[in-house]
């Protein structure tokens, strides 16, 4: 095989016109420059699909995060709901309801829980 190798060689070298004094040429200092900043953005290129592996992790980890918060959410804001209703509920079966609608401090009690369900449900409490 190598007899093969060298043959083939030969002919090419031959077709070539070289003979036993041309060396095999090597890379001028340009084109050693070149190959310098080819390697030199090769690695850049890993560098960046590395940073970018790293960003698409953390954006999946972050959107995952935020369907966990809105779930949440919704949970509390279902919650204080259920609250609000269970109060009236409480009043209305101690007679306390009627009576807060003579003395017409119905609408105001009903005000200050909204604005505890809203305040909770934006997430600031007071």
């Amino acid at each position: 095989m190598d007899s093969v190798g060298s043959r083939s060689t030969a002919s090419v070298l031959a077709e070539l016109r070289w003979d036993d004094g041309y060396a095999v040429p090597v890379a001028n200092a340009e084109n050693k420059a070149l190959e310098d900043e080819l390697q030199k953005m090769q690695k850049e290129k890993v560098n960046l699909q590395n940073e970018l592996t790293d960003f698409e992790e953390r954006t999946e980890a972050m959107a995952s995060h935020l369907k966990n918060v809105r779930q949440e959410l919704g949970f509390t804001q279902v919650n204080r709901c259920q609250q609000q209703i269970h109060v009236i509920e409480q009043m209305r079966n101690l007679g306390i309801l009627r009576w807060l609608v003579s003395l017409d401090i119905l609408p105001a009690l009903l005000r200050d829980l909204s604005g505890l369900y809203s305040r909770t449900s934006t997430g600031n409490k007071s």
